[in-house]
């Protein structure tokens, strides 16, 4: 699908569904519609959760701070990437750090 293609190369934006169905060239509720279909997710969570992913990627290498990690993928408040970060991998990026940290 060209619109999770496009969310995936520009993870870092902030993106509407109205425009992601415009790229797609269907109306926003075919668009949602078919994007839950597709992937089991609204467009706006699969969004985040690209973000996530790539969040606890950057963390693995070790390389940024969490404030860094959070501004680099797109959130402008840190305190909301450390609640979804915690929802969807059950911990805060803060732990999985130290966690890393003590793997090496």
């Amino acid at each position: 699908m060209l619109a999770i293609a496009y969310m995936r190369q520009n993870f870092k934006q902030n993106l509407s569904v109205s425009f992601l169905a415009s790229k797609a060239h269907m109306s926003v509720s075919s668009f949602h519609r078919r994007f839950k279909e597709v992937t089991g997710l609204s467009p706006l969570q699969f969004h985040k959760q690209i973000r996530l992913h790539q969040a606890k990627l950057m963390l693995t290498m070790q390389k940024h701070t969490v404030a860094e990690i959070a501004y680099e993928i797109g959130y402008e408040s840190q305190s909301q990437f450390i609640r979804d970060y915690r929802r969807h991998f059950g911990k805060t990026p803060g732990q999985e750090l130290k966690e890393l940290l003590l793997k090496t």
